[in-house]
């Protein structure tokens, strides 16, 4: 069986632009102080990276040609990398403050939930984009 190397690089560019999205996420759209997170804030943070999430679903389909047969591995790149992208990003940041290691829950909950949010953005994503091509049955990749 070999690799799809069009289906490693598509999960990979999905899952890259994924993180960017996710880390600027938690970042930027999230309040480095506790006292400051709202509902707002939390939602907000919450629809860039599941947006992000969907982009990279979207990109990596597309690198890999619209091909359905590869479409959970894609999913599943992009959240792995976009959770811990995300979760890595958000401590550097709250760590560099000097905190008393409480923001040590918060990683394991941010973690949690972004790996529980990205699965169900991009699963739903795959399961949704229209037009996908199964792979031909010789399993070469040849399309006529």
């Amino acid at each position: 069986m070999s690799p799809n190397l069009r289906a490693v690089v598509g999960g990979l560019v999905g899952g890259l632009v994924t993180a960017v999205v996710c880390a600027f996420a938690t970042t930027r759209v999230l309040p480095a102080q506790e006292s400051l997170y709202t509902p707002t804030n939390l939602a907000a943070t919450a629809a860039v990276a599941l947006g992000g999430g969907v982009v990279g679903v979207v990109l990596g389909w597309l690198v890999d040609r619209r091909r359905a047969d590869v479409l959970g591995r894609i999913a599943a790149v992009v959240t792995v990398l976009g959770a811990f992208a995300g979760t890595i990003w958000w401590v550097r940041e709250v760590g560099a403050d000097g905190g008393d290691g409480l923001f040590l829950v918060g990683a394991v909950l941010l973690l949690g939930v972004s790996v529980l949010g990205l699965a169900l953005a991009s699963g739903f994503t795959a399961a949704l984009l229209p037009g996908s091509r199964p792979a031909p049955a010789d399993g070469h990749g040849a399309r006529p």
